[in-house]
């Protein structure tokens, strides 16, 4: 037999971690603390009755007897009446409803959020592939023919005439 130490690579992937440090900023939403205001100015309408006067002229009548007469034998008369009016001069006075606008200024505020932040350092981490190799022995062996040598002895034979008789008849 003949042997002899061959080398097998075997190769593994292992994975190692690598981190770097960072920093992230992180908000939380606070309360309201401020506030912003600004002057604002509306229009307000109002209804305010005002005394409307005006000069209403009115007739005023009377009826007034009247008398006609004729002249005629005897003195004939009637009687009538007359409506006798003239006209009287008056104030009437009336509560009329009047829209009155006024400018009123006022302030309108709204409050402002106001956020608490800070740096929050943070490890940010990664696998990171490695591949790890190592040499593996092994031994190979394998049947290799030998020749060997020894003396042998060989019994060789040889063919010797011998005699041989046989009957012969005459």
């Amino acid at each position: 037999k003949e042997c002899s130490t061959s080398y097998e690579k075997k190769c593994s992937t292992t994975y190692e971690k690598e981190c770097r440090p960072v920093t992230e900023r992180r908000c939380e939403k606070g309360h309201y603390h401020d506030q912003l205001c600004h002057d604002v100015t509306t229009t307000k309408c109002n209804d305010v009755p005002r005394e409307h006067c005006f000069d209403a002229p009115k007739e005023n009548c009377v009826d007034v007897p009247r008398e006609t007469c004729h002249d005629v034998v005897n003195k004939l008369c009637n009687t009538f009446y007359v409506d006798s009016c003239r006209t009287v001069s008056r104030d009437v006075c009336r509560d009329v409803p009047e829209v009155i606008e006024e400018q009123v200024p006022h302030e309108v505020c709204e409050d402002i959020p106001e956020d608490t932040c800070s740096e929050v350092p943070e490890e940010v981490c990664k696998d990171i592939p490695r591949e790890k190799c190592v040499d593996v022995p092994s031994e190979v062996c394998k049947d290799v023919p030998r020749e060997e040598c020894r003396d042998e002895s060989k019994e060789v034979c040889h063919d010797v005439p011998r005699e041989e008789c046989r009957d012969v008849e005459s």
